[in-house]
């Protein structure tokens, strides 16, 4: 927390000349505690570059997944997981050497965040010597907009701290005013356009959509469009095979297409950003492509941003009503020719398509391109297998993984790596065949075991009847103890409840031999079991005797 901690209280004791530890611990403090922002001279002071790895996720994104250095440690696999020992307190000369000690731990951490992110770092160098700005402690969406506000003042001659400061408010509107028209053919759907068209910004439905004995769960919204399933799987046969089509850069090119940005030179500037990247994947030039990707998919979060130059809540808006209505009718088309539609999600579906009639697929899909100016993406899927819209795992006919959701075993820089052994038996069970008890018993790597969770501090957390610090990192096991959290009133409530655990916040090298195997055998084979009756399309699934054997077993 470099810039908002470190360098203020650094600043100060340079160009005050303090060094006396009372004025400097009051000075920290007053930075903690007090909601006054921080006087300039100090935020602003330092000698060096920054880089404040915690602002390059988004404030919401921050928030939302509680990102810190700690819990980014945690997704590191650091070995040690320990909070600030004293706080508020006289230190002895023991204690200093403690802190010290826990300094150097967030140090550790630092250094591993410089590897993982090295990518990212070397993008905003890049940056910053090609178009100047200094962007190094800047999250993704601050970048994009920044680039942005610079060419547009080249092009349009103003000044950028001016519009900077822009600010526009949202009024009330018809999401039917910002839209094209749809030429939708079945009675269900031309009434569901309708209603979106009179609808404003905060239109959401959900329908089941039938044609030709195709039955498929909708939901729309501002949010996006998704179908509504869980628990399915698909797989592709002789006869038949699984086909999932995206629509390449959804957003960038609707944004074009339907000119949902508020000026024509941002526009125009923005058309230019799309037909360079195409030259930079060409060239393989990864650095510009990375930046001019971050430009193109960063604007229309910028659209829906009140604080944003750029804020056009009625255009935001009809950009991703846009989308959904044109997979409305790819699905409407899809299903009138008789194909069933498994799912849709966002900027993509995937069907069931008889291997005779590919090519009267792909001809169908064509058809949908040129209605829209937008182009496909396709791929064969071998099998599917959804937890829900937004958890599945799919192979493909060139045997590709992917995963999203409960499935993924490597997470995003950001996300949780709770439990990841149960998505690592999920992939080989449902890719390999591996019996899940066989999987989980013989796996060795313990951090794959691990679940981290902090609790509020009005909370005390205790194990092992002894008082713990509030995050902490551990695994369920056949000789632990409960780890429980007492509030004000000192009612024990269990974290795991039923299962007691073992802390872990020095983790060991080796796996340790009382791992509760069981606890993460049965959290699998319940994701699993309720496959048993819902695969849709299958000649023999050896797993599924697999799976029996398991529940047997277990």
């Amino acid at each position: 927390n470099g810039i908002h901690y470190d360098n203020p209280v650094i600043g100060y004791m340079i160009l005050e000349n303090c060094d006396d530890p009372y004025e400097i611990w009051r000075f920290s403090n007053n930075l903690i505690t007090s909601d006054n922002p921080i006087p300039t001279k100090y935020k602003y002071w330092s000698r060096w570059i920054d880089i404040d790895f915690i602002l390059f996720w988004s404030k919401g994104l921050r928030l939302t997944k509680k990102i810190s250095l700690k819990a980014l440690g945690i997704q590191l696999g650091y070995k040690t997981l320990k909070e600030l020992p004293y706080l508020n307190v006289h230190l002895n000369l023991d204690q200093i050497d403690e802190v010290i000690e826990y300094n150097g731990f967030d140090i550790d951490i630092v250094e591993l965040l410089v590897k993982k992110l090295s990518e990212d770092i070397n993008l905003r160098i890049w940056i910053w010597k090609t178009y100047g700005l200094q962007c190094m402690s800047w999250d993704a969406i601050k970048i994009a907009s920044e680039l942005l506000l610079k060419k547009y003042c080249e092009a349009t001659h103003q000044n950028v701290n001016d519009v900077r400061k822009w600010h526009f408010t949202a009024s009330d509107f018809k999401i039917g005013d910002y839209i094209p028209y749809f030429n939708f053919k079945t009675i269900q759907l031309i009434n569901i356009h309708q209603e979106v068209c009179d609808s404003g910004r905060s239109f959401s439905k959900q329908f089941i959509y039938n044609s030709n004995g195709n039955y498929i769960k909708i939901s729309l919204g501002i949010g996006g469009i998704h179908s509504l399933l869980e628990n399915k799987r698909y797989v592709s046969t002789d006869e038949y095979t699984i086909i999932t089509s995206d629509v390449s850069s959804l957003y960038p090119t609707n944004t074009i297409n339907h000119k949902t940005i508020r000026f024509p030179e941002v526009l125009d500037i923005y058309k230019e950003v799309k037909a360079e990247r195409l030259i930079a994947k060409k060239t393989k030039d990864k650095v510009r492509d990375k930046l001019l990707k971050l430009i193109l998919n960063g604007t229309s979060g910028l659209l829906d941003n009140e604080y944003s130059w750029l804020y056009c809540p009625e255009l935001a808006t009809a950009l991703r009503i846009i989308g959904q209505l044109q997979l409305l009718r790819t699905i409407e088309e899809l299903t009138i020719a008789g194909f069933q539609v498994l799912s849709v999600n966002t900027d993509g579906s995937e069907t069931i398509v008889p291997v005779n009639r590919k090519n009267e697929y792909f001809e169908l899909m064509s058809k949908i391109e040129k209605e829209f100016n937008i182009q496909w993406e396709h791929e064969e899927y071998k099998q599917i297998v959804f937890l829900n819209i937004n958890s599945y795992i799919a192979e493909t006919i060139d045997a590709k993984v992917k995963k999203k959701g409960d499935f993924v075993t490597s997470p995003e820089l950001g996300n949780s790596v709770n439990e990841i052994v149960i998505a690592k038996a999920l992939e080989a069970y449902w890719i390999h065949g591996t019996s899940v008890t066989e999987f989980i018993t013989n796996h060795k790597e313990i951090k794959d075991f691990l679940i981290s969770r902090k609790v509020d501090k009005k909370f005390t957390v205790y194990w092992n009847s002894e008082k713990q610090q509030q995050l902490n990192r551990y695994y369920v096991s056949r000789k632990g103890a409960y780890l429980y959290y007492k509030n004000e009133k000192g009612k024990l409530n269990n974290l795991l409840k039923g299962f007691s655990v073992v802390i872990m916040n020095n983790m060991l090298d080796e796996s340790p031999t009382d791992i509760n195997y069981n606890y993460y055998i049965s959290k699998t084979l319940n994701l699993i079991q309720p496959f048993l009756q819902t695969t849709i399309i299958s000649d023999a699934i050896d797993t599924e005797k697999g799976i029996q054997k398991d529940l047997q077993l277990f």
